[in-house]
């Protein structure tokens, strides 16, 4: 793809009207440089809890399963160095350090993630965040085409922070029962009644890393810190019915 045809492609996501559009158009113009893996996250102020952010990515469901239960955002050196810099990281195996870093990393690497490009995301009135391109192929990341592409795709990091606004603003207009799920909304009313997660894991008849992701993506729509909270606003605003 040339300079031309990326800019273009890049300034299409400012008119997406929903999105599922915008995610499609992000995902493919990421597949164009070899990456097929997109994580993009956005919090609308530095005080803001990343429960709190927009999020889109097509990362597999059993690896932020992973994520969630290690803690491993803790010790993750690509998103410890977008929220320290400016300049993007060009990441592999060489990146992660520490046993535990290593041991992350291989977790990554079984699930598509073994090479990348993390661009810091920094919006108006202290808006943060992380784009992250990533690979299956190890030495992609590392190598002359991607590196080169690494301007190119700065360019479609600042079309998806600005063009991310007018989504996160439809789908706040939107949110309520819509925005969750059904079976985010069944966790939501077993936590309203009290349970905890290994009693939903019985009853639903799935694993409690199951449970526990489901209600991380209940409280991050909600903006919320606590699954308690979550189903305080939920009793409020009429999604479930009280214990």
């Amino acid at each position: 793809m040339n300079a031309i045809e990326n800019a273009d492609a890049a300034r299409a996501l400012i008119e997406c009207q929903d999105r599922s559009e915008w995610s499609s158009l992000l995902f493919e113009l990421a597949e164009r440089y070899g990456f097929p893996s997109v994580f993009f996250a956005m919090t609308e102020s530095l005080a803001a809890t990343y429960r709190a952010a927009f999020v889109e990515t097509n990362f597999a469901p059993d690896w932020w399963q992973a994520y969630e239960a290690e803690r491993f955002s803790k010790i993750d050196p690509v998103l410890a160095h977008c929220r320290r810099h400016m300049h993007p990281l060009i990441w592999n195996a060489q990146t992660f350090v520490t046993e535990r870093e290593r041991a992350f990393y291989e977790c990554g690497r079984q699930h598509g993630l073994a090479s990348g490009i993390a661009y810091p995301v920094h919006g108006p009135l202290g808006a943060a965040g992380i784009l992250c391109f990533a690979s299956p192929d190890g030495t992609h990341a590392t190598a002359p085409a991607s590196a080169n592409a690494c301007a190119s795709l700065a360019l479609v990091r600042d079309y998806v922070c600005e063009s991310h606004r007018k989504i996160a603003r439809a789908k706040r207009a939107t949110s309520g029962t819509a925005s969750l799920t059904p079976r985010e909304l069944e966790c939501l009313r077993w936590v309203a009644a009290g349970k905890t997660s290994w009693e939903m894991s019985r009853i639903l008849s799935c694993s409690e890393a199951t449970i526990n992701f489901h209600i991380s993506n209940v409280t991050r729509k909600f903006g919320v810190q606590t699954r308690r909270q979550a189903a305080i606003r939920a009793i409020s605003e009429g999604l479930v019915a009280p214990g």
